[in-house]
């Protein structure tokens, strides 16, 4: 890895999302404007920030890895992802934008016109966002070290960027970010697809690949939870509150899944 490449890309990056989020911060006026993008996201945006919600390093990276010892069977997991996003097409996502509300909680409240089961479930959320953020600090921290990039200020650089354009232009920065990090990926992934030279691979070693039944899958986990946390997750359901309307969730939804399935599969 040429890492003087790797921080010239990083540092580009970098300033067109603080210009992005400086950009976005232009007329925000209400609530909606700052959280909802005054529900405005088109087809295009809402498939593309649904799909950089779960292209990362959990479908691309962690299950190459995994796929590397266990075979195609990791497929199920980015398979989750992509079901969940056919489900909020299919019906969930449009019923949800069209309560006209702006988070998962505030459905106990307005269907279940119950305020305590509305705090519930917000606690909730708070709890599982702080540990997904925790998870990824940690594993931002050990893919800095990974590269060699053990100097502090670094990893604080890379986290007061996040903060600083998410917080000066709410949704539509995020959104704005969301679609740049997608086509980036994508480009990526078919930049190196069409570079590998299949007939010069290597089969790999016997002791490395190791034969994994059905009865060994973690059905729950790689599967259910992932389809089912796409459904409750409120990245997933502010993107739904977000589209201009409920008709062109269904397309988005399912064009986010199949690109993803897509995208995790070349990965694998």
């Amino acid at each position: 890895m040429n890492i003087s490449l790797f921080m010239t890309v990083a540092a580009i990056l970098g300033s067109i999302y603080i210009w992005i989020g400086k950009s976005a911060s232009k007329n925000l006026k209400t609530n909606d404007d700052y959280y909802l993008m005054g529900r405005s996201l088109s087809y295009f945006q809402l498939a593309l920030t649904l799909l950089a919600t779960q292209l990362g390093g959990g479908t691309l990276i962690g299950a190459a890895q995994e796929a590397y010892q266990k075979g195609w069977i990791v497929l199920l997991y980015p398979l989750g992802n992509c079901l969940g996003f056919c489900f909020l097409g299919i019906k969930f996502g449009g019923k949800l934008r069209d309560l006209n509300i702006s988070t998962i909680a505030e459905i106990f409240e307005k269907i279940y016109s119950s305020r305590p089961l509305r705090y519930i479930a917000s606690s909730l959320s708070i709890i599982a966002l702080f540990f997904i953020l925790t998870a990824m600090v940690i594993a931002a921290r050990f893919f800095f070290a990974s590269m060699g990039l053990e100097n502090p200020l670094i990893f604080i650089i890379f986290w007061s960027i996040l903060i600083a354009y998410t917080v000066m232009g709410g949704l539509k920065a995020v959104v704005n970010t969301d679609i740049l990090q997608a086509l980036f990926i994508i480009g990526s992934i078919a930049i190196a697809f069409f570079s590998i030279k299949f007939t010069s691979i290597s089969k790999p070693l016997p002791e490395i690949t190791t034969s994994f039944g059905f009865s060994k899958v973690p059905w729950i986990g790689w599967l259910f939870m992932p389809l089912l946390f796409t459904l409750i997750e409120q990245d997933m359901g502010q993107r739904c509150f977000a589209a201009k309307n409920s008709r062109i969730i269904p397309f988005a939804a399912i064009t986010a899944g199949i690109s993803l399935f897509i995208c995790s599969s070349v990965s694998i």
